[in-house]
């Protein structure tokens, strides 16, 4: 389920990815501030919030965004990366 979903996606454009639905395909942008785990030091300050997909019921793969890649920093499989 996670693989596909994550091959679904990479055939997805950036536009598409934003006008789908955040429980589908899409994404959830949160603020770097909701983060509740240590950020990696080579994320500068600059990036101020992060993008959540889902990958099923109980995992969540955040990242962020520069130009068209995204940069994948967690797989959240405890829901704990973030407060919900």
């Amino acid at each position: 389920m996670f693989a596909d979903a994550l091959w679904r996606r990479s055939r997805l454009t950036w536009g598409e990815l934003l006008q789908a639905p955040r429980q589908g395909l899409g994404f959830e942008k949160i603020p770097r501030s909701r983060i509740s785990v240590p950020i990696p030091q080579t994320i500068t300050e600059d990036v101020q919030h992060f993008l959540v997909f889902r990958a099923g019921d109980e995992t969540r793969l955040i990242g962020f965004r520069s130009a068209d890649v995204l940069h994948i920093v967690w797989f959240d499989t405890k829901l704990d990366v973030y407060a919900h």
